[in-house]
């Protein structure tokens, strides 16, 4: 089962909140901000937030893509329905099997041609 976006957000927040908490305790260390990249404490909390954020990305497409189909689900319903309309001609499926079942055909006469003049000749 997915997760909803509530719980997402929530995890992320206590995500950024152990960050910060981590991000502190390296200043008191006499840490700069740009070497925190450096503790790997501090990168797996990082890559913590950076895939609670890439779900709800997810989470936030996926709710649109759904939205946006129920407008087109409701236009579709509220439009009327389109007459059906019934061909006078052939369709272009069968013409083709038409042709091909004549070539059978032809194939047969030839066939039967053959023989008939094979079995004619007398002794």
């Amino acid at each position: 089962m997915p997760q909803t976006r509530d719980s997402l957000d929530r995890q992320l927040a206590q995500a950024r909140q152990e960050l910060e908490r981590h991000s502190g305790t390296l200043t008191g260390r006499g840490v700069k901000a740009e070497e925190h990249r450096r503790d790997p404490q501090w990168r797996g909390l990082r890559a913590k937030c950076r895939r609670l954020e890439s779900r709800l990305r997810s989470v936030r497409a996926i709710v649109t893509r759904d939205e946006a189909a129920a407008v087109r689900k409701a236009e579709k319903a509220a439009a009327p329905p389109e007459p059906k309309v019934k061909s006078k001609g052939k369709s272009k499926a069968e013409a083709p099997k038409k042709e091909k079942v004549e070539g059978k055909e032809k194939e047969k006469e030839k066939v039967k041609g053959e023989k008939g003049e094979k079995g004619s000749k007398k002794k």
